[in-house]
This record gives C-alpha cells, structure tokens and sequence, in this order.
C-alpha cells in the first residue's frame, strides 16, 4: 500500500508523504485522498499506528512528498537524526520533504520582549495530553538546515503557510501563541529537496 509512489503518511499532528498537489484537510485523523496517515496513536482514519521513524515497509525512494507538522520536536534528538535519515531515504530524487516545527528562535525573542512564560509552555513543552505529546527537541532555522543537509538535502528553504496544493489544511504551521494580547506565529516552516 505504501509502494505507490502517490501516498503519504501523518503521524502525531502531521502528514509524512503523498504526492504534490494531493488534496488535504486538518492532518490529524482525517482520511486525505492520496495519503497514508501515520499516528503513534490509533485515531479514525489512522492508516498505520506506528512513529514517523518507522518507516521499514516504505521503500526507498518511493514517496513524492513528506509533510511533516509539528512532529519532530516530540522525538529526541538521536530519534530525530534517525527520522530525517528515514524521510531522505524513502523520499524519491528531487522529493520534497515539508516540515514544520516550534521555532525556538521566535520563542525565545517572544519571552525576551515579554518576561512572560505561562502563554509559551505549550510551544516549549508540548500539550502534554497525552503519553506522547511532549517535546524533546527544539530547532531553530540554522540547526534544522544543519540536520537536513547532514542527511543529505541538498536545497533548504523557508516555506510560507499553505503550501501548494495543502490549501486549507489545518495544522500546527500557523500555530500561534498570544502574548500580552498580542497574536505571534510561532512555527519554522522548511521544506528540503532530496
């Protein structure tokens, strides 16, 4: 099933794979025509209960496009090293690879500015619901370019919310946290080239 070179994955709160231009809904839980949905929790239209670094039954290069939203920083950082590698692998040549994490460089600025951590936890830590929402790992555009390119990506770049063909997608790319009354878009949206 993971074979056709048109699926994708979605795992915790975002989409692993699929082809571009597939259409897409809110990521987590929702059956999305042309994806594979990954979740390490057994939620409706999860395809495959399993983290976003198992990726043994999905060959290599045989997967178009990896969406990834807010999933990375709840893994550790030997995890996350192992998952890029993963992603390059299973990705076809000139695949792309879409991420989005908490930037930590915002964050911090944000708390800097404001001296007020309460409003900035769950962007730091996690939502902590659940067993596995908690964070581990924290990025900021230097170093996530540094992990990807360390894999193998070759071209690196900023992304702006909605990617192509993921209009209206609900997912953690536009996250926002309000500090002193005040909206602040707090996620790092890279994509990588294989």
């Amino acid at each position: 099933m993971v074979a056709h070179s048109a699926q994708a994955l979605a795992t915790q709160s975002g989409l692993l794979g699929g082809r571009q231009g597939a259409p897409a809904h809110r990521v987590r839980g929702v059956d999305v025509s042309g994806f594979i949905n990954v979740d390490v929790q057994p939620l409706p239209n999860v395809h495959w209960v399993r983290g976003a670094w198992q990726m043994e039954l999905v060959p290599s290069a045989g997967v178009d496009l990896i969406y990834a939203s807010h999933v990375l920083e709840h893994m550790s950082m030997e995890c996350v090293r192992h998952t890029l590698a993963e992603w390059f692998r299973v990705l076809k040549p000139g695949g792309l690879l879409r991420l989005s994490v908490p930037d930590f460089a915002k964050i911090a600025n944000l708390y800097q500015k404001s001296r007020n951590l309460e409003p900035l936890l769950g962007a730091l830590m996690g939502g902590q619901s659940y067993e596995g929402n908690f964070h581990q790992a924290a990025f900021d555009g230097v170093y996530l370019e540094d992990l990807l390119r360390e894999v193998g990506f070759s071209i690196v770049r900023e992304w702006k919310p909605p990617a192509p063909g993921m209009e209206g997608v609900r997912d953690s790319s536009t996250a926002t946290v309000t500090v002193n009354g005040v909206e602040h878009l707090i996620s790092l949206n890279v994509e990588a080239v294989k």
